[in-house]
């Protein structure tokens, strides 16, 4: 009987491998399969103390899986994950806000300063006046659909983020499913195998949602998956996770479903690539383009309050509405600084100028209206939060840095008098104090010079004004300003100054009080071009000398040129150019990264083929194999019959 024992094991053995064989084949293009293989053992048949023969059993089937390699695998894909879902959003960007050549943006600004710079050399041009504000306008635009692109960007990553919240969710119900089928159902075998490859699945397609770290339980079938730091599957468990928002910062995060456990700045996954987008990449990307409109704004603000349009200085002027307190809580671009406020009597053309100090610590916009009313011929007030400024009849007010025509401070006790006359361009304020040397009559005296100091109290210039300087004739003092002296006496130590103004408002309180603005707004989302100047476009303060000098218009178009602090020494078309240029640096950064990651994972997954994936030219070779032992058997079985009747027979 021993050998119908024998056959049967062998008929059962090659049955085993052949439907295994057959999973096998059925599997070879199954994602996540790992291939099958019977571990075949010799099986003894005894009697007694005798062994009459061995037959065969499948002992166990193994499954070819190299677990570091798998684990090696899913951390890449998780590397993979996060850089393609930051790169295709960074593409997009890239794709709507153009390169260097071709932004439109960048365009826009260059457009603008240089209709600027033709209104500066025909500042009562209506065409050119109309033009700059056109121009000024489609800057505002550039802006506006930049930060609403970017908006509408943001928005559709916080509507991606729950969907993929759900798949994680799902998965890691799915791999504590599968748990407890292998822990409590007592699986074996092919099967068993078969679920150990859905939840190894189930596991790498987590991996390429979040960034996780795997854990088996000693002497249990159980798989823990720990997501950047937190359980998520713990045996038969899953604690699943929601989308959340910062309401303090507008962040998105990931939090543990029905707990204020929050997992900040994850990382890794198409859930930490998409959360890189929407937290740093889109914030950041809105900073820069918020810093340059902002930069643009202010410059053309600061530089335009200090100009006159044709009609000349104000009568009336009503700043924009901030909030109470003191300046430097409403704006943080204020600074200690000096203001000067330049009073004109239209009818003689007179003018006086005051400084008043503003400190934004403690000056609120109460006080500083206080200090102005208390010059003469002006009052001032706050009104709705906004500062208004009104002349009384017959004057007028501006802030033009204009040279004052004579001495800022004249102690010239002679008969001669100082004129001054030109156009200052320096690029900070400056105080020329000019002492007479000698005494007698200017222009015939032998001897007689002027000594001019800067601010500094080096001496810069020594002019002749005696024997051989014709009265009125002009001496160069420095940066455009010209002095002149009349025919009369002047005494020895006789001193007066000369101011020159590079800015009228070293604290920069116009722009941000919003005091004959050019642009309003607070963003490159609100900023536009002041509406009553796009409706009259003749009121561009284009002059800063006279009313129709142009000077104006000419330091506006300068504003493009300009380095600036808060842009990182950087004029603003230049910034806008590596604005754009770092978001192509950064993808080319991406895109090697990836280029890299994909490589380790052809490689990784080449050396899987060679350990998981099904040949099935192999397992042909195999089944054939299997076949002629399943016959071999068969026949062995025959021959026992065969014996066995001839036996029967012989009996009887």
């Amino acid at each position: 009987m021993s050998g119908f024992s024998i056959g049967i094991s062998g008929l059962s053995v090659a049955q085993g491998a052949i439907d295994l064989i057959g999973t096998n084949m059925a599997n070879a293009t199954t994602e996540g399969y790992h291939r099958q293989d019977p571990v075949i053992s010799s099986l003894d048949f005894a009697t007694g103390k005798v062994v009459s023969g061995g037959g065969a059993e499948i002992t166990a089937v193994t499954r070819s899986v190299d677990k570091l390699l798998e684990l090696e695998i899913t951390r890449q894909q998780t590397s993979q994950a996060q850089t393609s879902e930051e790169l295709e959003s960074l593409q997009t960007i890239e794709s709507a806000f153009g390169d260097m050549q071709t932004n439109k943006l960048d365009a826009a600004i260059g457009t603008f300063f240089e209709a600027l710079r033709q209104l500066a050399a025909q500042p009562d041009s209506q065409p050119l006046q109309q033009q700059a504000v056109w121009d000024a306008d489609a800057v505002t635009q550039q802006f506006h659909t930049m930060s609403t692109f970017l908006s509408d960007l943001a928005a559709s990553t916080s509507a991606k983020l729950p969907d993929l919240v759900t798949q994680v969710n799902d998965l890691a119900n799915r791999v504590a499913s599968l748990n407890q089928q292998l822990n409590s159902m007592g699986i074996k075998g092919a099967s068993a195998n078969l679920l150990r490859d859905q939840r190894d699945q189930a596991v790498q397609d987590l991996g390429k949602l979040c960034e996780i770290q795997t854990v088996v339980r000693p002497g249990e079938e159980a798989v823990d998956v720990i997501a950047w730091g937190v359980p998520l599957v713990s045996g038969a468990i899953a604690w699943n996770l929601s989308a959340g928002v910062d309401r303090q910062t507008g962040e998105m995060n990931v939090q543990i479903k029905s707990s204020a456990s929050i997992i900040n700045n994850p990382v890794g996954g198409q859930i930490g690539g998409l959360l890189t987008v929407h937290n740093k990449d889109l914030v950041d990307l809105q900073s820069q383009l918020d810093k340059a409109c902002q930069a643009i704004m202010d410059g053309v603000n600061e530089q335009h309050a200090q100009g006159t349009s044709a009609d000349g200085p104000f009568t009336d002027l009503l700043g924009v509405a901030r909030l109470p307190g003191a300046i430097g809580s409403w704006a943080d671009d204020v600074q200690a600084g000096t203001l000067y406020v330049r009073v004109v009597d239209k009818t003689t053309g007179g003018s006086a100028r005051t400084a008043i100090a503003i400190d934004p610590a403690t000056d609120t916009m109460a006080s500083v209206a206080a200090k102005i009313d208390a010059l003469d011929h002006v009052q001032a007030s706050v009104s709705g939060g906004a500062l208004h400024i009104q002349a009384d009849l017959g004057y007028g007010f501006d802030f033009m840095p204009a040279l004052d025509g004579g001495p800022y401070h004249d102690n010239l006790s002679g008969t001669s008098k100082a004129t001054v006359s030109g156009q200052y361009a320096g690029q900070s304020n400056e105080l020329f104090s000019c002492t007479v040397k000698g005494s007698g009559d200017a222009s015939v005296t032998g001897g007689l010079s002027l000594e001019v100091k800067n601010q500094a109290g080096d001496i810069i210039k020594t002019f002749v004004v005696g024997q051989g300087y014709a009265a009125g004739d002009p001496l160069d003092l420095a940066n455009g300003v010209v002095l002149s002296l009349s025919s009369g006496t002047l005494n020895n130590g006789d001193t007066f100054t000369v101011q020159a103004l590079a800015t009228s408002d070293e604290a920069g309180f116009l722009a941000a009080a919003g005091l004959n603005a050019f642009f309003v707004g607070n963003s490159a989302a609100s900023v536009a071009v002041r509406p009553d100047l796009l409706r009259d476009p003749s009121q561009l303060a284009v002059n800063m000398q006279s009313n129709t000098d142009g000077g104006n218009a000419a330091a506006l178009a300068a504003v493009g040129d300009k380095a600036m602090d808060s842009l990182g020494g950087l004029d603003c078309r230049e910034y806008v150019r590596q604005f754009i240029t770092g978001i192509g640096q950064k993808i080319s950064g991406l895109l090697s990264r990836q280029t890299g990651t994909e490589a380790v994972l052809n490689m990784l997954a080449s050396q899987r083929e060679g350990v998981s994936v099904v040949d099935v030219n192999e397992e042909a070779a195999k089944l054939m194999a299997f076949q002629r032992m399943y016959q071999a058997m068969a026949k062995l079985i025959g021959a026992q019959d065969n014996m066995l009747q001839v036996l029967v027979e012989t009996v009887r």
